[in-house]
């Protein structure tokens, strides 16, 4: 059981660039297909899909999965030792978090796809303590739409 998966209007790549340094994320693709985490054609998909399951680390998993995901995101972790890694501030100190997320979310969503992860989604609620909720700028009140 995960996240209800989110789809944005662009993909995944596109909404990181939207937030994020690109960059960041295209050198995160190239480590894993070098490091052979994903293959070619699966790192395009993982660049060019379009759902996001958010927070994809809270869920439930069978040990089977869960020991064939966290070992592709702790492959995937060691990122941050790479020449081509940038240690970012503010904010941004955050993207090896931000890349691992939807590392973990294409993985999820892969073994959804290949029959390999029974597809259970739950609910996922955002509390604030004010009607508005806002990410990197952009501002949304609660009937989700943006203010």
């Amino acid at each position: 059981m995960v996240n209800t998966p989110s789809a944005f209007p662009e993909t995944i790549l596109g909404q990181y660039a939207s937030v994020c340094h690109l960059e960041d994320l295209l050198d995160f693709a190239r480590f894993l297909i070098k490091e052979n985490i994903l293959s070619a054609s699966d790192a395009a998909q993982f660049l060019l899909g379009n759902v996001l399951i958010p927070g994809s680390s809270i869920g439930v998993f069978s040990v089977e999965n869960f020991r064939k995901i966290f070992s592709a995101l702790f492959k995937a972790s060691t990122f941050i030792k790479e020449p081509s890694y940038i240690a970012r501030t503010g904010y941004q100190r955050r993207n090896t978090g931000f890349m691992l997320e939807r590392l973990n979310s294409y993985l999820i969503i892969k073994g959804i796809n290949e029959g390999s992860l029974e597809p259970k989604t739950g609910v996922h609620m955002i509390v604030s303590d004010g009607p508005e909720i806002g990410v990197a700028g952009d501002i949304f009140a609660a009937d989700g739409k943006r203010v």
